[in-house]
């Protein structure tokens, strides 16, 4: 049964014919998810790791960190974001997302860093084009005295930042690492750029990784840029996860409502692997997460 799975979501997500090589059969870390305020910890389980992933870097509010610490602290892997989504009306009676700094979440987080709870801060919204949550999008100043607050705490407690920021403002996201060399930062969906484009950035930045959420489903065609076509990996994205495996990380971008892709991301994820090295393929899969995630103390 298994098998047949595999077969008919590889033709899906190929539109080729079937790979030669063996899908990758080691662990696999989710490096980007979310748990929104009307899921909990157990459907995160059902749905991730109960169908494979091993280990999941979880977005979650603040106030939920000790629920999702004490259900699953070995599993889940908390991010946390200091801003907030506010929803206001504007002078045209329209709601309008607000992403709003909040100088007490950040002291809260401080306080979990020091307890050793949390992972690293995500998912921070610099440029946001669309999203369901924002269709008008979000806009954050890089440069600005909130993201310097974040960045300054980053720094302090040696804590990833897991970043949205698009392709199109390529400029700011150099200004982020420019200013931020000893920040490690992660790209959301590999920042929707084009393989060659992210590899060129990460030969400039070291603090730079990234994560393949949405650029690798099929089943959102808006933001897809698939790696493989006709059962090979393009080359291009083999480039980029040839020589820069140790800064990539394979991501859903769970919410309850995408459950239905996990399984079929999970099944396509091993068969991208099956077609580099293995000592590469085990970096993208699960030892980056590790180093980067896993077992973080405070310094």
């Amino acid at each position: 049964m298994r098998s047949l799975c595999l077969f008919l979501i590889v033709a899906v997500f190929s539109c080729g014919p079937l790979f030669a090589a063996e899908p990758y059969q080691g662990p696999l870390f989710d490096a980007h998810a979310h748990l929104s305020n009307k899921s909990d910890p157990h459907q995160a389980q059902r749905h991730i790791l109960d169908v494979g992933f091993d280990k999941v870097a979880l977005f979650v509010e603040v106030g939920r960190i000790d629920e999702v610490v004490n259900f699953a602290q070995d599993k889940f892997h908390v991010f946390v974001d200091p801003f907030k989504r506010k929803k206001v009306k504007t002078n045209k009676g329209k709601k309008e997302v607000r992403y709003v700094f909040s100088k007490k979440r950040l002291a809260d987080i401080k306080d979990a860093i020091e307890a050793d709870k949390i992972a690293g801060f995500g998912e921070i919204y610099f440029r946001l084009g669309y999203a369901p949550f924002a269709q008008d999008g979000i806009q954050t100043p890089v440069a600005g005295q909130d993201a310097k607050a974040l960045f300054e705490v980053a720094r302090a407690y040696k804590m990833p930042v897991q970043i949205h920021l698009e392709a199109e403002y390529v400029s700011e996201l150099e200004q982020v690492l420019h200013s931020n060399p000893d920040v490690t930062i992660v790209l959301s969906h590999c920042g929707y750029m084009q393989p060659d484009a992210l590899s060129t950035l990460m030969d400039n930045y070291a603090n730079l990784y990234a994560e393949t959420s949405l650029v690798f489903n099929a089943l959102i065609p808006r933001f897809a840029n698939l790696p493989l076509e006709d059962g090979r990996l393009r080359p291009a994205w083999k480039s980029l996860l040839m020589r820069h495996a140790d800064r990539i990380m394979m991501g859903t971008d769970y919410s309850e409502f995408r459950a239905d892709h996990v399984p079929k991301l999970l099944l396509y994820y091993r068969q991208v692997l099956g077609l580099i090295p293995k000592e590469k393929a085990e970096q993208i899969a699960y030892k980056n997460f590790e180093r980067l995630f896993v077992r973080r103390t405070v310094r």
